[in-house]
């Protein structure tokens, strides 16, 4: 894929590490949001301030998006705060909440649905290391503290 075809979305990251595929033995793998600070996410399981999104596989593998205090939503409408282009995925996909360290995601009635680690979900919380199954897109949770 050209780099003309991806989004442009703040909070691209490069990925130092293992990459978290395989899950077998809880792999932690850091993402690296802006190089001249010290803004980096696990995917280690633990309680965090902060999470990002990154695109595991799919199209935009690598693509990470911050997900800020408040409500994200996703889907294939343009106006949506991350923007997935593919069919599988429904116009408003999913709401994302982040609030005092806490992630929960909200199927909003999407025609594929949603899977978190597997199981399709409604609404549920998240935490680092989960993986969000939207249309043909595997996202990985990370998180930090401040």
């Amino acid at each position: 894929m050209d780099s003309d075809d991806r989004p442009d979305n703040k909070g691209q990251a490069e990925v130092e590490g293992e990459r978290a595929g395989d899950h077998a033995e809880e792999p932690t793998v850091s993402f690296v949001l802006d190089p001249t600070t010290d803004e980096s996410f696990v995917t280690s399981p633990g309680d965090f301030d902060k999470y990002a999104l990154v695109v595991e596989r799919g199209p935009y593998r690598g693509v990470t998006w911050l997900l800020e205090e408040g409500e994200t939503t996703v889907g294939r409408h343009p106006d949506d705060d991350i923007f997935l282009h593919d069919v599988t995925v429904s116009r408003r996909h999913v709401r994302i909440v982040a609030t005092s360290g806490r992630l929960t995601v909200e199927d909003l009635g999407s025609t594929n649905g949603t899977y978190v680690n597997g199981e399709r979900v409604e609404k549920v919380d998240l935490a680092a290391g989960d993986e969000l199954i939207i249309g043909k897109y595997h996202l990985l949770i990370a998180g930090r503290n401040d």
